[in-house]
């Protein structure tokens, strides 16, 4: 009897443990020599736009927008060409 418990107990600690340490799989696809590539998912750059502006001390203006959230944001593209929000602190 205490074998079965002994046995349920590992059973089920290997079972949360393979859930505990699980990591999130990336998105890929074949490409045409059948090697996987990592899909990268689009920015949402969804939101309304306010009508205001932010000038960076660069010189550069973006127009500010409203996430679903409420959170002001802009988009920027980095120097590799990567489109990101960047959140505005107030």
């Amino acid at each position: 009897m205490k074998r079965k418990i002994v046995f349920l107990l590992l059973v089920a600690l290997a079972m949360f443990a393979d859930s505990t340490f699980a990591q999130s799989k990336p998105n890929a696809k074949v490409d045409q020599t059948g090697n996987y590539v990592q899909v990268k998912q689009p920015v949402d750059t969804t939101g309304v736009n306010t009508g205001k502006t932010y000038t960076t001390s660069s010189g550069l203006v973006y127009p500010v927008k409203v996430s679903n959230n409420g959170k002001l944001f802009i988009i920027r593209i980095s120097k590799n060409g990567k489109t990101y929000k960047q959140y505005l602190k107030v």
